[in-house]
């Protein structure tokens, strides 16, 4: 693949680091938040109790107190864990390693709506710099699907590097290429 052509876009959970951080990263914070606005009066519904995307989401719009709280609490459930971060560097380093070699990019983005990937990002892969890690507030998903069309504007060929069908789904709905890491996954440790 020829440079200057091709920007890789890369998602961060399941992507970039393994998808059990990430669900370790966002249960571990989903339920203290929810403990904590328990701890503040606030009825939370049994079934909201459990940590879930599309739970996350409904207390994102049902409660306009959950994502301030959630924001802060992540921040500081992301230090807690940061040496299980830290031993994602050798999967995020080999991938990117990899696509670089395969798509020679011009540019690389993580698009992603963990809160706190550039900190994330600027542990495992400094070579990033900040500026190109963009976050979404990530009840609204399909907002990286708007992104994804932005870049391309200003691109002849966009790569999107995720793990997810909904990631799949939005790479189709804007145009760009799809390119599942669980291919990559194969080729470096045989899973």
């Amino acid at each position: 693949m020829n440079a200057n052509k091709v920007v890789l876009v890369l998602d961060l959970d399941g992507t970039i680091i393994d998808q059990k951080v990430s669900d370790k990263l966002y249960t571990h914070a989903y339920c203290e938040t929810v403990d904590k606005l328990k701890k503040n009066g606030i009825n939370i519904p049994q079934e909201l109790q459990t940590p879930s995307y599309d739970n996350f989401r409904r207390m994102a719009v049902e409660r306009k107190d959950f994502l301030p709280i959630y924001t802060e609490v992540l921040k500081k459930v992301v230090k807690m864990y940061e040496n299980e971060i830290r031993r994602e560097e050798l999967r995020a380093r080999s991938i990117l390693g990899k696509l670089i070699e395969k798509y020679n990019p011009k540019d690389i983005y993580v698009l992603t709506a963990n809160q706190e990937a550039p900190y994330i990002v600027g542990i495992i892969l400094p070579s990033i710099p900040k500026e190109k890690v963009i976050t979404i507030n990530g009840v609204n998903y399909e907002e990286k699907e708007e992104i994804l069309k932005k870049i391309k504007r200003n691109s002849e060929k966009v790569i999107y590097v995720a793990n997810l069908e909904i990631d799949e789904k939005i790479a189709k709905n804007a145009e760009v290429e799809f390119f599942d890491v669980k291919n990559l996954e194969r080729d470096l440790y045989g899973v």
